[in-house]
């Protein structure tokens, strides 16, 4: 079981060790009650009777893996193998920004080879690209942006701290900040993700001061003109009319039109 340091154990789960066996997991305990630095780092080595044990532990709806290493651990011995290097957690869809932001900050110059990159537009050498992305004259993609393969960048827009997955196209004069954007989705010409520090909703649970634009869904299409307050979530399959103004969850399917 791999396990790592941190200086917020309670937020995750925590491990209590013997030497290097496992002897407790709890799963964010209180903060003054954790006994432990030491947090599971989510990489685990099992043999085949893992699955039998997994079979076995009472669940109610989420099936949880610690449950099950917590029975192992009365019976079996459990090894840990500490991880040294960096750990993020992605739990939430913005720590999955902060987890590009801080892989793109190390990478070296941007490799354009399999990129088409208009000679006026701006590319940040530690932005990552993608087979047969194409960036249009005038363009621009700052520091913490990966864009997958066959992704298009129209003319004018604008990029930060965003991930966009492959097929998709910004069209031009948009701007799309602290955003993650699914596949074979299309923002329209001068629509704005805004981005910066909110408060968003996950499950009814409010998550106070996040930097999180948004995050929008696989084949969706957003019209032109549009605003998509921070914090908002778009489903997959949406379509978002020209001239609306998007804020909290869109469901799956849905239709946003002004007015």
């Amino acid at each position: 079981m791999g396990v790592t340091r941190t200086d917020e154990p309670s937020r995750y789960g925590v491990v209590e060790l013997d030497d290097r066996d496992v002897v407790g997991i709890e799963e964010q305990p209180i903060p003054e009650l954790t006994t432990s630095d030491f947090i599971n780092a989510g990489v685990y080595a099992f043999n085949p009777d893992v699955f039998a044990a997994i079979r076995q532990t009472e669940s109610h709806g989420e099936q949880a893996l610690t449950d099950t290493l917590s029975d192992i651990i009365d019976t079996q011995r459990v090894r840990s193998v500490q991880y040294r290097g960096m750990w993020l957690d992605v739990s939430e869809p913005w720590d999955l920004l902060e987890v590009n932001d801080s892989l793109t900050a190390y990478q070296g110059p941007v490799q354009d080879g399999a990129a088409s990159i208009d000679g006026s537009a701006v590319v940040a050498e530690v932005a990552v690209l993608g087979d047969g992305v194409t960036i249009h004259p005038q363009a621009t993609v700052l520091k913490g942006v990966t864009l997958g393969d066959n992704v298009s960048v129209g003319p004018g827009a604008i990029l930060e701290s965003t991930v966009v997955l492959e097929d998709t196209t910004v069209r031009s004069g948009a701007v799309v900040n602290d955003c993650i954007v699914g596949a074979n989705t299309t923002i329209g010409p001068n629509t704005t993700v805004e981005g910066g520090e909110t408060d968003a909703v996950l499950d009814d649970a409010v998550y106070h001061d996040v930097t999180f634009g948004g995050m929008v869904g696989d084949n969706v299409s957003i019209g032109a003109n549009v605003t998509v307050q921070p914090g908002s979530i778009v489903g997959n399959d949406a379509t978002i009319d020209s001239g609306s103004h998007v804020s909290g969850r869109i469901e799956d399917d849905s239709r946003v039109m002004r007015g």
